[in-house]
């Protein structure tokens, strides 16, 4: 049997109602332990007298056991299937099985061993709903939440887990006060049938020969369907108290295929937890307390039936995320305050470390000589003098240019060079002393200073023709304008014979003529390649 997902407070209160044909118990649940208990007649009085119980007690959660004669279990074999095909198979199987009842409860147990590996599917049904309905109906009068409907038969499988060594051929036999004689097959653990057979009247006879006769008609009918091995022998098991189980020990012999075990239920009861002592020889507090305290899933009710049920589980969900959020607020809340009172007290630590030192600071810096500048006035020094030091060049770019044009050109000699630097090419060519009239580019792409040059030259040796000094001092202009990195390249000066500003005199004893000149070079240095 598979059990429900179960919450942590299993001392919450809830009841367990049996029903057999001789009548319906009550057994409360509350701090973990069976508490009070009630019996009603199956009759018109006695469900009068249900419904007035119900309204007088809380509305907790119900758990209906039903151990009746009307209740039929059949095993197929359905072809190996998943899914949507799977549940069409069952369906189809339920409604030609039982066809007046809704309550069917199917367990698919397994495959068989050879062949195509069919399915073995159990299903069991409670025939006669009509036995149900007026107490069910009296439950959701009175608003009472139905945790489910479950089978006294299918519950015996949870006695399996109190067996130590359970064979594989098992029967469990146990007597309910209000209902009979209950005998469940087991094969391999697996629930296979049940069946329910009337008791004497106590005092009429002796229970111990009835009920091993009994067993002996269930012996025959395995032996009859071969449900185990010729060989496998069957382990009977009786769940009563003490005097009953003394009768039967003094009555039955174990053989090759039938073996008895005797299970005390005051034993059982306590290896199962549970705290009171049962008295008697039934067995209905036990399967009671049992279900109370597994709490499996349900088996037969409907979901309509289990409305309330859910809603109240939904509701306990809710409050107990509430509370738990409610918690968590309260702790994280706290955790806050902590952590603020310890920042605070922090900074109020940190205030007085920083008015300790700086009165400090002001006590040492009484004693210092007062200084002849201001502090901002030396950060502003300081800042000049690092720009200076950024701004510091040296003449190598424009000797170098200067060389390249001397190279093509050797008959011309460089008498001096006036050379300065500055960010922009106005600023450099000023340093220089150039007349306002020399014309200057557009600044070139990735020049980030600028050197200029005012250079005095002559053409030497000069045989007297000017015109060829000319283009001489020209093509020597023109080549270093051809450098890219070049800004201007300008003549300032023309040798005497062809400067209109120049004064031509001479006489008998002048000297041999020169083919002086002069040049205003403005040539742009990247940020990486200046001097320092």
């Amino acid at each position: 049997m598979i059990s429900s997902l179960k919450s942590g407070f299993n001392a919450a209160p809830r009841r367990a109602v049996l029903l057999g044909a001789e009548g319906l118990a009550v057994y409360h649940w509350d701090g973990g332990a069976l508490e009070t208990s009630w019996l009603f007649e199956i009759s018109p009085a006695g469900r009068r007298f249900f419904g007035r119980y119900l309204e007088a007690t809380p509305r907790i959660p119900t758990y209906f056991l039903v151990d009746l004669l009307e209740e039929e279990y059949r095993q197929e074999t359905m072809p190996h299937v998943f899914g949507v095909d799977r549940w069409a198979l069952i369906s189809r199987k339920k409604s030609r099985l039982f066809r007046d009842t809704p309550y069917i409860h199917v367990a698919i147990q397994g495959r068989e061993d050879g062949g195509r590996r069919d399915d073995r599917v159990m299903f069991t049904a409670l025939t006669h709903p009509h036995l149900l309905a007026p107490w069910i109906s009296l439950l959701e009068a009175n608003g009472i939440p139905l945790s489910g409907i479950y089978s006294l038969a299918h519950l015996t499988a949870s006695v399996l887990d109190l067996i130590p060594g359970a064979s594989d051929h098992l029967l469990i036999t146990s007597v309910q006060g209000i209902s009979g004689l209950r005998q469940t097959y087991f094969h391999r653990r697996e629930f296979r049938f049940s069946r329910l057979a009337g008791m004497p009247c106590s005092g009429c006879e002796s229970w111990a020969p009835y009920i091993l006769g009994e067993t002996e008609v269930l012996r025959r009918y395995l032996d009859s369907v071969r449900l185990a091995g010729a060989a496998d022998p069957l382990d009977v098991y009786y769940l009563s108290d003490r005097p009953l189980l003394a009768a039967l020990e003094n009555t039955v012999r174990d053989t090759a295929r039938l073996r008895h075990h005797c299970l005390d239920l005051e034993s059982i009861g306590r290896a199962a937890g549970l705290a009171k002592t049962i008295t008697g020889p039934f067995s209905d507090q036990f399967f009671c307390y049992l279900l109370l305290k597994r709490r499996p899933a349900n088996l037969y009710a409907q979901k309509s039936e289990m409305h309330r049920y859910r809603m109240q589980k939904a509701r306990h969900v809710m409050n107990a995320a509430s509370v738990l959020t409610v918690l968590m607020g309260l702790l994280f809340g706290g955790l806050n305050f902590t952590a603020g009172v310890l920042y605070r007290e922090q900074a109020i630590a940190a205030r007085k470390q920083a008015d300790f030192y700086g009165a400090r600071y002001e006590a040492a810096r009484g004693g210092w000589p007062q200084a002849a500048l201001s502090p901002a006035e030396l950060r502003e020094i300081t800042d000049i003098a690092r720009a200076l030091g950024k701004l510091m060049a040296m003449p190598d770019a424009m000797l170098e240019t200067i060389s390249l044009g001397l190279e093509e050109y050797p008959h011309i000699s460089i008498d001096e060079i006036d050379w300065s630097a500055g960010t922009y090419p106005g600023s450099a060519l000023a340093g220089t002393g150039a007349p306002p009239e020399i014309p200057l580019a557009p600044a070139a792409a990735g020049h980030h200073y600028y050197h200029a040059a005012r250079v005095n030259g002559r053409v030497d040796p000069f045989d007297g023709d000017y015109r060829e000094a000319l283009a001489m001092i020209e093509g020597f202009t023109e080549t270093l304008r051809g450098l890219s990195y070049v800004h201007e390249a300008a003549i300032v000066t023309r040798p005497a014979g062809f400067d209109p500003e120049t004064i031509l005199q001479g006489g008998s004893h002048t000297g041999p003529a020169h083919a002086g000149f002069s040049l205003q070079i403005v040539m742009g240095i990247p940020h990486e390649s200046r001097g320092h």
